[in-house]
């Protein structure tokens, strides 16, 4: 029947960043009945699946026959024709060097509805994250985006002549026929001096950027053994990135940080870093996994009217608590007539952007000793039974010291911090090494010392006091220590730890 035909979505992705894939492609991603994903997807973007989402593999490696892309399409037509909403991930756009009209147009030939998410494409999103413009006032009008890998055989399908008179050539999947294409350029008038840069992985923590003449670029990317996927950029907006750099103020513009957070909302963290012009390289070692229901987090939020006070330390146990609460269709409405109290800045914001509740006590400092002073200053009398959602690696430090107080509390694990294993382009990164890595949490420490991974003489930069003596007793050397247990105060520590 009609009515029980199915749709295929074709979503871009992005360049490879898992945050820089679109909201709508999240949106359809986390509803689907199938998933079919491309070779360079990220695992990460992957995982935000639906849980019920069966997963396919049909990455194809660089010359893949066409009869492969066929197995690809009859997939799409009858996971559709089975009524089943088919999500098909494609790198950077669908309609920029993918075969996202081929697949479009095998769907509508086989009457199957589908529609087009468009991505950010790499060829785009590639420049930028390497700080290069494409095009720029006075010096480039014109771009022209080609693949170096023919439909055919090497180059040799390629316009030279055209490409030399354009002011900037972006280059996709060129790697292996890089000396071809920087020759047929040179041969058709483009001067050998011109400035040119390849980007290695881009947005993601494999970054890398090399920069050289169209003429030395080939032999300059063997030397540095910079492998696929590649975007070369030749033109005069190249030299660019190297006057920045030679301009910039910030003391850390064109440093590698690695930072270890668990994947969790906009962080506050990269974004500063990012601004100061730092390569950010994500690598969580950890995962937030939410209590599911039957938790004793769900028997406390029956019994919440029995608390006066309700306490967060960090933005995952407002997060859990909100998740629970929705699991029994409740709202914010609960907190009626309750008082909040919160450990940081950063919790508070969350706590207010998901429940519009202004929390009532928010101690100066960061700590067990500066919260419990807190309470008693403000409303010590009244605080007779508090209810603490937390995670299962919460130190008890805090309780004993309410509860040596007179405080009833009720502390309740409503999120675990689950050991994650690095990607392999996350262990790159790692081996590649880095000017800084960021620890925000004892958790995060412990595994990495469980990893062994080397430090490639990094230093290391810790989010708190509490932290950095998890660093110290995993024989880590600390060198940079927030004086407020924040992201934003972690960045401006590293800032002033380079000045």
């Amino acid at each position: 029947m009609a009515n029980d035909l199915g749709m295929v979505f074709l979503v871009g992705v992005g360049p490879g960043d898992p945050d820089l894939i679109t909201l709508r492609g999240h949106k359809l991603l986390c509803e689907a009945d199938v998933v079919l994903y491309d070779r360079l997807v990220a695992r990460e973007i992957i995982s935000q699946a639906a849980p019920h989402a069966e997963i396919i593999d049909v990455g194809k490696k660089p010359g893949a026959s066409q009869g492969q892309q066929a197995d690809i399409h009859a997939l799409l037509i009858e996971r559709a024709k089975a009524g089943q909403r088919v999500v098909r991930l494609q790198g950077g756009d669908p309609f920029v060097f993918g075969r996202g009209f081929e697949e479009l147009a095998a769907c509508y030939e086989a009457g199957v509805p589908c529609v087009i998410v468009p991505g950010i494409s790499s060829a785009l999103a590639g420049p930028s994250a390497a700080l290069i413009p494409i095009t720029h006032r006075g010096l480039a009008r014109t771009v022209g985006i080609i693949t170096g890998r023919s439909a055919t055989t090497g180059a040799s399908e390629i316009d030279f002549r055209s490409l030399a008179t354009l002011d900037t050539v972006v280059i996709m999947m060129g790697r292996a026929n890089l000396p071809a294409l920087a020759q047929g350029l040179i041969a058709e008038g483009r001067c050998a001096n011109t400035p040119a840069a390849c980007i290695e992985w881009a947005t993601t923590p494999r970054q890398r950027v090399i920069r050289a003449t169209l003429a030395t670029l080939p032999d300059e990317a063997e030397r540095q053994k910079i492998s696929s996927p590649v975007i070369t950029v030749i033109g005069k907006v190249v030299a660019l990135h190297e006057d920045m750099q030679a301009k910039a103020a910030s003391p850390l513009f064109g440093k590698r940080i690695i930072t270890t957070r668990p994947v969790f909302g906009v962080s506050t963290l990269n974004q500063r870093l990012s601004a100061y012009g730092v390569t950010v390289i994500s690598c969580p070692l950890i995962e937030i996994q939410h209590m599911s229901e039957g938790s004793e987090l769900d028997e406390n939020l029956r019994n919440l009217a029995d608390y006066d006070w309700v306490l967060f330390t960090s933005v995952y146990g407002v997060e859990a608590f909100w998740r629970a609460l929705q699991r029994h269709g409740l709202d914010a409405r609960v907190l009626g007539g309750k008082r909040i109290a919160v450990v940081g800045a950063a919790t508070k914001a969350y706590l207010y952007e998901r429940g519009r509740i202004v929390a009532d006590v928010v101690p100066e400092h960061y700590t067990a000793e500066s919260l419990v002073h807190a309470l008693g200053e403000i409303d010590a009398p009244k605080v007779r039974r508090l209810f603490y959602p937390r995670s299962d690696k919460a130190g008890s430090t805090l309780v004993e010291k309410l509860r040596q107080r007179g405080v009833d509390v009720d502390d309740v694990i409503a999120y675990e911090n689950r050991p994650v294993m690095p990607t392999p382009s996350q262990r790159i990164a790692f081996e590649q090494g880095a000017n800084v890595i960021t620890f925000a949490s004892p958790t995060a420490v412990r595994r990495f010392a469980e990893l062994n991974i080397s430090m490639n003489q990094a230093k290391v930069a810790c989010i708190g006091p509490v932290t950095a003596q998890a660093a110290k007793k995993a024989g880590m050397k600390v060198a940079i220590e927030a004086t407020q247990q924040t992201e934003y105060a972690l960045a401006e520590a590293i800032v002033d730890y380079f000045q």
